[in-house]
């Protein structure tokens, strides 16, 4: 006699993951309806593999050797999937864990193309259950928890151009630190491709995991009253970001670049 499937869930349940919850899964594999390869990857099971992931780079950090295989067995057991299914997950880990300028558990090298989806919910997974504070702990750059929101809207897609802010508030420390549209920023960067606005070439090296490392820059400055919006912002290399700021030229350049991109306007 065939089971029952389990309640309906709720439109909520489906709103972050875009995956069914786990009792569907569990259901759709007892009835032989689907095999669990053909399954996307739940939060749960994504989040076990980052708390294993934590837990083998603390081991490493106490000295020990952990066996990563004895982990990917565990998680295997646990969730119904093969052992090198968990070591490719954990080498996407190692890929988000790169882009955070934290050192990567050696022996997981990051995966090189990492699906946005996937990317976007580990992304946002840490920022949710409390490990990004373990991670960044370990550091070696400049990266805080507005790149990782950054990152995080980058992975999702690009989409419409954000309204962002016309007016962006600041706050007085030693200087103004004003209020950015993270949004503006992640559409900005993938509208640029790979490529300065500025100077029309390729990005100058490429990051640990294929992404194009250019600077988000806004054409008529926030201290200067510019706004925060697409409009304003182009993504370009250092070099041609130093010389907008520092270089004889900037006058001339600007100038150049509202007449090369069509998107800006002139505040």
């Amino acid at each position: 006699m065939t089971e029952s499937p389990p309640s309906k869930p709720t439109t909520g349940q489906y709103a972050e993951s875009g995956e069914p919850p786990s009792g569907w899964l569990s259901f759709f594999r007892r009835e032989g309806l689907i095999e669990k390869s053909q399954l996307g990857w739940t939060d749960e099971e994504l989040l076990g593999s980052l708390l294993a992931y934590e837990e083998l780079q603390l081991q490493s950090d106490r000295g020990e050797k952990p066996s990563k295989k004895a982990v990917y067995d565990q998680l295997a057991g646990d969730f119904d999937r093969t052992a090198k299914a968990f070591e490719f997950r954990m080498q996407n880990i190692s890929s988000v864990l790169n882009d955070m300028c934290i050192p990567w558990i050696q022996g997981l090298p990051p995966a090189k193309h990492v699906g946005s989806g996937v990317k976007s919910r580990l992304l946002r997974l840490i920022r949710e259950n409390a490990l990004f504070e373990s991670f960044l702990a370990k550091s070696t750059g400049d990266f805080g928890l507005d790149d990782m929101k950054v990152a995080e809207l980058m992975a999702r897609g690009q989409g419409e151009p954000p309204a962002g802010n016309d007016n962006p508030g600041s706050s007085q420390e030693l200087r103004n630190l004003y209020q950015r549209d993270l949004r503006v920023k992640a559409w900005v960067l993938v509208e640029a491709n790979g490529q300065c606005e500025c100077c029309a070439k390729n990005a100058p090296f490429r990051k640990a995991d294929g992404s194009s490392y250019l600077e988000v820059h806004h054409v008529q400055q926030l201290a200067q009253g510019g706004s925060d919006t697409t409009s304003n912002t182009i993504a370009i290399c250092p070099n041609c970001h130093r010389e907008l700021h520092f270089g004889t030229n900037s006058a001339a350049i600007v100038e150049r670049l509202y007449k090369q991109i069509a998107r800006l306007t002139v505040e």
